[in-house]
């Protein structure tokens, strides 16, 4: 048994016998801290590997590279190519750090296989005063905004800004500022948040049912996996198929079938225990009422996971107004019912007039902020 990896240790048994590895705190909550703000996208693999050192992490920048490809970290061990039997995944006998369906969104993120629609594409550090680098695009080129500082005679400025052949840029100070006050629409106005909190409660008790039409999706998917690497097993016997195109077939079926029971196994969870959807609707609430100031005092990280909540795709200001392809579905009804409330007295009438269209479809829950933002 070689080195054990970050957040692990290597044990043995009291006879001597047998030996495994075990959690090494705080090593161990330290990585799957990096491993869930992976998961978000707000910040290139290497930010946060740097954010990780930051909480004292103890690992070098290739190690940490490698250790987060490593399936340890869900309950995984490689299995490696023996002969005729291709590598393949085994269940540990160590205790996973992290679900398996969170090690297989890491690595769909790192490999660049989903597009992550919560930072907008955005991989790019971003020092304190460009909380929004990333998330910008320019008005008249569509290419993705940077920022930078240019020194005058007496202090430094900052812009955002797009390429040199553009030119297109904006003080990074108004930008914010604006930015700020855009945030104050999805505040709810005074009255309605009983209302939002009923809204999200009724569809969370309609979740159920989409949980289970997941559920069997998921059952069919592994089911037709395993009856096409049946198929082929019998293509294989009568010589319809190569050996070679048999275990390339295994290969997808097995691969499709590992990523659907830790899909089933996440899902299974929820089913199982539940959530206070009560409890998280009065604190996701009381949050959306202090969201401005929410912001402003938040860090930097803070700062754009909030941008991407409201905003899950990247957003244009061309210096006087916003504009965004798409918004999140709970702040949009906020933001609908909140222009409503322009010209209309909180009350009964106006709860009566609300129909059953601003209802958010099923699986949808309410923004958890990160503690400490």
């Amino acid at each position: 048994m070689g080195k054990a990896l970050p957040g692990y240790k290597n044990r043995i048994t009291e006879d001597g016998k047998h030996k495994y590895i075990a959690f090494d705190e705080p090593e161990a909550t330290h990585m799957k801290w990096a491993f869930e703000h992976l998961a978000k996208g707000t910040f290139a693999t290497e930010h946060v590997w740097m954010m990780a050192k930051e909480r004292a992490l103890r690992c070098a920048r290739t190690s940490f590279w490698e250790a987060i490809k490593n399936p340890v970290y869900c309950g995984k061990i490689i299995v490696p190519k023996f002969k005729e039997e291709e590598m393949y995944l085994a269940e540990g006998i160590h205790d996973p750090l992290i679900p398996e369906s969170l090690f297989y969104k890491v690595q769909d993120i790192i490999n660049g296989r989903r597009r992550n629609y919560l930072n907008g594409g955005a991989n790019a550090s971003s020092p304190e005063v460009y909380p929004l680098r990333g998330f910008l695009t320019c008005p008249l080129c569509g290419r993705n905004m940077t920022g930078s500082s240019s020194k005058g005679r007496r202090a430094l400025y900052y812009y955002y800004h797009c390429k040199i052949s553009c030119k297109q840029r904006f003080r990074a100070d108004f930008v914010n500022e604006q930015f700020e006050r855009e945030l104050k629409r999805f505040i709810p106005r005074k009255g309605m948040a009983e209302l939002f909190e009923m809204v999200i409660c009724d569809a969370y008790n309609d979740d159920s049912k989409f949980l289970q039409s997941q559920r069997r999706r998921i059952v069919e998917v592994i089911t037709n996996n395993n009856n096409r690497s049946t198929k082929a097993r019998e293509l294989l016997l009568t010589d319809t198929l190569t050996s070679d195109e048999y275990k390339l077939i295994k290969s997808e079926c097995d691969e499709a079938i590992i990523r659907c029971e830790a899909e089933l196994k996440e899902l299974e969870n929820k089913v199982s225990h539940g959530l206070n959807i009560e409890l998280m609707a009065t604190d996701a609430l009381s949050h959306l009422k202090n969201l401005s100031k929410l912001y402003s005092e938040a860090n930097l990280e803070g700062k754009r996971y909030i941008t991407g909540v409201i905003f899950p795709e990247k957003w244009v200001f061309d210096g006087k107004e916003h504009h965004t392809t798409k918004v999140n579905e709970a702040a949009l009804l906020i933001y609908h019912i909140n222009n409503k409330l322009r010209h209309k007295k909180t009350g009964a009438k106006f709860f009566e007039n609300l129909n059953s269209g601003l209802v958010p479809s099923a699986g949808v829950e309410p923004a958890r902020f990160p503690t400490g933002v």
